[in-house]
């Protein structure tokens, strides 16, 4: 399959679905992303099927169903192959202002709401072309040099689908796939729960593709990053559950977006699954507060977010406003340290961190972590670690 890199490296670079076909069509339910075999249609699978059989070779078809609003290029080689783009939303109705309100309009006269739902779902799922003159023009080349042509003449078909073609075979609920539905809820339950522990080693394995594979964007690049995002929110939610700060929520979450932004094969989802795994039970590890009172909870987080200022248990009390006594009480019997030495072991811990991901001098990092006196610094640094900061450095 090395001959069509090139069209798949152009067709992906636009978020577009490029299939495949030999003369059995054995990935023939890729080409619209399911759509025919979700709405269990054999009249509509049919006509597809014939429609393909009929092409002329080295031909570039150009299939507009126009009431669905779609797209999809056709090719037939020689050799029976045939190659397939799409579908993406047709340049005329994204661009030309009387078709402004085609999204609103031209599902209406489907009368079963889930269908109709569903139909408006598939359509608002396709990528966007405004370039589509451009795409026909660089594919038409690039058929030529991939196959040694000297001209790929264009021809259009256009077709409607009827109302009544739709609704044929239509059964939105049936007891398998209300199954289905109700399984996939129990595992995100589960899932979340164990995100909520913190238990890395349970979730690595979790089939992190299962949205992607039930979607009728199934093994695409879009089908990845919607499924990856539902991770995501099901991560985030159960790291507030777990009682994380939304400060640290926040951070990795923007990471966790840029990278699924970043996704643009569907292989490439599964990276992506593992390092969110790993961020978000992480984030419970180190920061979760579940268990503690609300007194317990705004000492440490204003601690953690004052570290280099905060030095003692006054300092803390005055900032939340309470009794510096029943904050030492309370502190002890909920942390099972004191406030004093909760703090001594952040500033140290950062230290560590400093010491390990930079090369800035041990009084700089003193100065960095709230210690004013290097002697101090080394003192509290040896008690926490047993190793004086040159020591820890060296052993790194």
């Amino acid at each position: 399959m090395n001959k069509y890199k090139f069209l798949d490296g152009l067709m992906t670079s636009q978020g577009l679905n490029f299939v495949v076909n030999s003369a059995e069509l054995e990935n023939f339910d890729q080409i619209d992303y399911e759509f025919r075999k979700n709405l269990g249609n054999p009249i509509l699978q049919d006509s597809l099927r014939k429609y393909i059989s009929q092409l002329n070779v080295n031909i570039l078809y150009f299939f507009i169903r126009m009431n669905l609003g779609f797209t999809i290029y056709f090719f037939k080689l020689e050799n029976g192959e045939v190659l397939s783009v799409g579908p993406y939303k047709i340049e005329i109705l994204i661009t030309d202002k009387n078709y402004k309100g085609y999204e609103q309009t031209a599902f209406e006269d489907i009368s079963d709401p889930f269908l109709k739902d569903y139909v408006k779902k598939f359509y608002q799922s396709l990528p966007d072309l405004r370039t589509g003159n451009r795409l026909i023009k660089q594919y038409t080349i690039l058929l030529e040099y991939v196959f040694s042509l000297s001209e790929v003449p264009l021809e259009i078909n256009s077709y409607h689908i009827a109302t009544e073609e739709l609704s044929v075979g239509w059964t939105p609920f049936s007891f398998q796939s209300l199954k289905m539905i109700e399984e996939r809820y129990a595992d995100e339950d589960e899932f979340m729960l164990e995100v909520e522990k913190g238990n890395t080693n349970a979730l690595l394995s979790w089939n992190w593709d299962r949205n992607a594979k039930s979607s009728h964007l199934v093994g695409s690049m879009q089908a990845a990053r919607d499924s990856l995002l539902i991770l995501s929110t099901l991560c985030r939610k159960a790291v507030q559950r777990a009682n994380v700060h939304p400060y640290y929520i926040n951070e990795v979450s923007a990471y966790i977006y840029r990278r699924i932004s970043s996704v643009t094969i569907f292989e490439e989802g599964n990276d992506v699954a593992h390092e969110m795994i790993v961020l978000y039970t992480d984030l419970v590890k180190k920061h979760s507060l579940r268990g503690y009172s609300p007194i317990i909870i705004s000492a440490i987080n204003y601690i953690d977010f004052n570290l280099s200022t905060v030095n003692s248990l006054s300092d803390v009390a005055d900032a939340i406003t309470v009794n510096a006594s029943y904050l030492s009480t309370r502190f002890k019997r909920e942390v099972h340290k004191t406030v004093t030495d909760y703090i001594h072991s952040k500033k140290i811990g950062m230290a560590q961190y400093y010491l390990r991901n930079s090369k800035d001098s041990i009084s700089s990092i003193a100065e960095k972590v709230g210690y004013q006196d290097d002697n101090y610094f080394y003192k509290m640094f040896k008690k926490h670690t047993n190793l004086t900061p040159s020591e820890y450095r060296a052993r790194l």
